[in-house]
């Protein structure tokens, strides 16, 4: 069953070390001045690419460092490539140089680790080959997949334009929005950050957030189904009603992710609602670029947006994807009514304009799942 093996890939178990908080350098001008922090399939990715369009924008050494998500870590222990050490988070507003330099420093320091992690990986025989392999696979990770960039000139140009204002840097990590503690702890270490969040229908953004674990490996390809879609959602739902999981669980985040007004809250009570912009997905795809002129408003840059072509990134391109039948549709409406009904208060109590989704305050759905019977979203 695909709940069985989900929860064994998501385990419960927490990263054992907490994250560490740090004051950002003096040296280091590139400190970010504004996250998009979520919410996960909700076109955070097409959002930051709009972004990287704008040539006062400074995008990190690659998307979604996450160094303040505990459920980032969790997904990705054990990998030395992840951005999971303050020096290398800092690094990466350098520059994909900066990032590489420090990881091959990093390595280099920790040989057996980063020989296990990389140079097994990729098949290089010997202690001594898996070593010299895996100082050359940091690069590549370091880079996101990227072209490697090998002059310091990168960095050193990126440095003096954080520094004379030239530059905006910024980072996106879509897991921060529902996630407490990220909350707490970008706000100690940024207390001027401007962030901005994206939402979407939760029912549709689930759907597609179970098809994007079945294109990543979490769910196998022959569990994603229509069926075994609707077992894992009636599953998930079990256990957060039961009080078995939080909403903040790792193995239900698929589901809980969806649940905005847990993190918004939070977000809300962090930091003064200038400083927080919320949009909607469906706004962002419907009308691209009046969207990136509210942003460059928000965050106070002239100009207007420097393209006109917009399109979708970050697509799934699986050619068989589950689709939602009537009852994962009646039962995600279930689900989410009441949680939805708080985000709408809120957003009325701070007047945050929002556009409400035509299946989220149905009053037949809201008498299926009694408020109740829901965890409250604190």
């Amino acid at each position: 069953m695909a709940a069985t093996r989900l929860a064994m890939q998501l385990a419960m178990d927490r990263p054992t070390a907490p994250i560490e908080m740090h004051h950002w350098p003096s040296d280091q001008p590139c400190r970010p001045r504004f996250m998009i922090i979520g919410a996960p399939k909700c076109g955070s990715t097409s959002l930051f690419k709009y972004l990287e369009m704008q040539p006062q924008m400074q995008q990190p050494a690659h998307k979604e460092l996450c160094y303040f998500s505990a459920f980032k870590r969790h997904m990705l222990r054990g990998r030395l490539g992840a951005v999971n050490d303050w020096g290398l988070y800092v690094s990466a507003f350098s520059g994909r140089v900066s990032l590489t330099d420090a990881m091959r420093e990093r390595c280099s320091r920790n040989a057996t680790e980063c020989a296990r992690t990389h140079g097994k990986r990729r098949g290089h025989g010997g202690r001594g080959g898996r070593r010299r392999a895996a100082l050359a696979a940091v690069g590549d990770e370091a880079a996101g997949g990227q072209q490697q960039v090998t002059s310091d000139d990168e960095a050193a140009q990126r440095r003096a334009q954080c520094e004379d204002g030239r530059l905006l840097p910024f980072e996106g990590c879509p897991f921060y929005l529902g996630e407490h503690a990220a909350a707490s702890m970008i706000h100690a270490t940024f207390p001027q950050l401007k962030v901005i969040a994206v939402v979407r229908n939760p029912r549709e953004r689930t759907v597609s957030a179970f098809n994007d674990y079945v294109r990543v490996g979490r769910i196998r390809q022959e569990d994603g189904n229509d069926r075994e879609l609707a077992s894992l959602v009636v599953e998930m739902i079990r256990k957060v009603q039961s009080g078995e999981r939080s909403l903040e669980d790792f193995d239900v985040r698929l589901l809980t992710s969806g649940v905005y007004i847990h993190g918004l809250r939070k977000w809300g009570q962090e930091w003064p609602m200038e400083q927080l912009l919320l949009l909607q997905a469906e706004t962002l795809f419907s009308e691209p670029r009046a969207t990136v002129e509210r942003i460059l408003n928000f965050l106070n840059i002239q100009g207007g947006p420097a393209s006109s072509d917009y399109g979708v990134f970050n697509r799934n391109p699986l050619r068989h994807r589950a689709r939602a039948t009537s009852f994962v549709n009646r039962t995600l409406d279930a689900f989410f009514a009441a949680y939805n009904l708080e985000l709408y208060a809120w957003c009325l109590r701070h007047a945050v304009p929002f556009t409400v989704w035509p299946n989220a305050s149905d009053a037949e759905s809201a008498q299926i799942l009694p408020r109740s019977l829901l965890p409250l979203a604190a």
